[in-house]
């Protein structure tokens, strides 16, 4: 045995020698009381931190700047226009509404809109963008003011709205 742990022994028969039983039991139970105690600190000081920063990054998520995407503004889904499906996705919110015959769809998004009517998607500037005779389905996809237009997963158009880069 190592000196340290052979003092560590002398110093608790020492500290044991002339106490009754019920004594060294009851001291023991007091160390072992002293023990947990420390231990239960130990990890409420932890358990605390990380409950703080869930609670912090909750709050975070729901409050948003006046210039940020509320967290309800999101449309999603999907049409048939012609023999094309059109799929939209609209973080910032907007709208979809289709008319005439034939089918036309009108996109609205937060800062802009389009139309799709089957072999050219038209932006609100005048511009038109051809569909490929074989794609499929078009998809649209806006978020923090970046237009995005795919067919069949091929970006065929982006375009920056609202003076973000």
């Amino acid at each position: 045995m190592s000196v340290a742990k052979n003092a560590r022994i002398s110093q608790r028969v020492n500290q044991y020698s002339g106490m009754s039983d019920e004594q060294m039991l009851v001291n023991r139970e007091v160390v072992i009381e002293q023990r947990v105690q420390s231990m239960r600190m130990a990890y409420r000081l932890p358990f605390a931190v990380l409950t703080a920063a869930f609670l912090a990054i909750l709050t975070g998520c729901t409050q948003n700047a006046a210039d940020e995407t509320p967290l309800n503004s999101y449309l999603s889904g999907n049409l048939q226009v012609g023999a094309r499906e059109l799929r939209y996705n609209l973080v910032g919110g907007g709208e979809v509404t289709t008319s005439g015959s034939p089918l036309t769809a009108l996109v609205t998004f937060a800062n802009g809109c389009l139309t799709f009517d089957g072999d050219f998607v038209s932006l609100d500037n005048g511009e038109k963008v051809r569909v490929p005779e074989i794609a499929a389905n078009v998809r649209v996809h806006f978020n923090q003011g970046c237009l995005r237009i795919f067919a069949d997963g091929i970006q065929l158009h982006k375009a920056m709205y609202g003076g973000e880069n």
